[in-house]
């Protein structure tokens, strides 16, 4: 079975947007190599109790949908941003590896690929991600 980051904006019947989730801690890190300067997450009004939420941060680590986490329009347009430039790098980088800080990630072309087509969809505004199978 596969896990995928989902990302849905407009309830359930509007945009939504998938990946792998071993590839969005990745494009994380590339956005933030490139400038990104998270303002962190919140939770949406589930019906779970304020208490229930203790010890579940504000990162932008996906977890289940119950604990789905809220990216705000601002901080999704300047993710955007980031991943664009970001893939840009990587795209400079054709057949070579690029290294982005002391993560020892190696990100290429089929990063900047996904990059770039989350970029498009964060420049529709904020959004909810979660994991999902």
């Amino acid at each position: 079975m596969a896990f995928v980051v989902e990302c849905v904006r407009g309830g359930p019947d509007g945009e939504h947007f998938c990946l792998s989730s071993s590839t969005w801690p990745r494009l994380m890190k590339l956005a933030e190599a490139h400038g990104w300067r998270p303002e962190g997450t919140t939770y949406e009004p589930w019906p779970v109790k304020h208490h229930e939420l203790e010890g579940h941060a504000s990162d932008y680590r996906p977890d289940e949908w119950l604990y789905a986490k809220r990216i705000s329009a601002p901080d999704a347009l300047e993710l955007a941003r980031c991943l664009r430039l970001g893939a840009v790098a990587c795209g400079e980088q054709r057949g070579q590896t690029l290294i982005v800080e002391s993560a020892g990630k190696v990100y290429d072309e089929r990063l900047a690929s996904t990059a770039l087509k989350l970029a498009a969809y964060c420049e529709g505004g904020g959004f909810l991600f979660a994991v999902d199978d």
